[in-house]
């Protein structure tokens, strides 16, 4: 029986058709098979409002390239090129520069968090990244994301308008009491840091 629902959204082709068999659900239009049918419901949502500095005709809305991606890559929105000189032999100009992608976030749910993670083949191919590790949003920000990169390497790195620099994760925040105690609980490792388990 083909099910039309208002919270389902194919990533693949956009239907919100799907066929219940056994197990799985497939989709009605492209016939891609999803397991867990929650995991492609609407019912969660990032909202983003793009900036008009933002190119929305040239580099197309934000959104997950493949199924099961866990990143959305996020556009440096800038004017011009930047240049970052390599952290360890600068002469003249900066090996980090802090520019904004454009957006603006709103998430659905209050138990819902943006990270902010370098890309992979950036990081891999270029040493360039996140000078903060890892950018977090908080659930009530509502300010332009703002990215600030670092250049690692040994070469000039060029970022142009448009180039695809970090990638936007979602992830559930666990909340938690925080509590004051005067002492923890006693464990096998105790206080054993950095090499105390050993090299292997």
């Amino acid at each position: 029986m083909i099910v039309e629902s208002k919270y389902f959204k194919c990533r693949i082709c956009g239907s919100n058709k799907y066929v219940h068999s056994y197990c799985n659900y497939e989709c009605y239009e492209c016939s891609t098979l999803f397991k867990n049918l929650d995991a492609f419901s609407l019912k969660r949502q990032l909202k983003i409002q793009y900036l008009p500095e933002y190119n929305l005709e040239e580099w197309g809305e934000l959104n997950y390239a493949k199924l099961y991606d866990s990143g959305i890559d996020l556009r440096a929105c800038i004017d011009e090129p930047i240049k970052l000189d390599p952290y360890n032999n600068f002469i003249q100009g900066s090996y980090k520069a802090v520019f904004s992608t454009g957006i603006k976030i709103q998430p659905s749910h209050k138990d819902m968090d943006v990270k902010v993670y370098p890309r992979s083949g950036l990081g891999f191919k270029y040493d360039i990244r996140l000078s903060n590790s890892t950018g977090v949003v908080d659930n009530q920000y509502r300010g332009t994301v703002k990215v600030a990169l670092i250049n690692m390497g040994s070469e000039p790195f060029i970022i142009n308008p448009g180039d695809r620099v970090v990638q936007m994760v979602v992830e559930k925040r666990l909340d938690v009491e925080v509590v004051k105690v005067d002492a923890l609980d006693e464990t096998e490792r105790g206080e054993g840091g950095f090499g105390s388990t050993g090299k292997n």
